[in-house]
C-alpha cells in the first residue's frame, strides 16, 4: 500500500476519532457483509421500487 493510501486511511480514523486499525477493522467486516449473501430478483426489485422516483428532480428538490 502507498504512502498516500496510508495517509488517507489515517486522516478517515481521525476524523471518525477511532484508530487506523479499527477503521479497518469496520471495514473490512463491512466488505464481507456487503459480499457475504448474493443479490436476489426480490432484492433488485425492492430497490427498484424504493428508488422508482430517485431521478425526479421534483422529488429530489424536496429530499434536500
Amino acid at each position: 500500500m502507498d504512502d498516500a493510501a496510508v495517509a488517507a486511511i489515517d486522516a478517515q480514523a481521525e476524523r471518525m476519532g477511532i484508530s487506523r486499525a479499527e477503521l479497518l477493522r469496520r471495514e473490512t467486516e463491512n466488505f464481507a457483509r456487503r459480499f457475504g449473501e448474493p443479490v436476489t430478483r426480490a432484492d433488485l426489485a425492492r430497490s427498484a421500487e424504493i428508488f422508482a422516483d430517485a431521478l425526479d428532480d421534483d422529488v429530489m428538490a424536496q429530499a434536500w
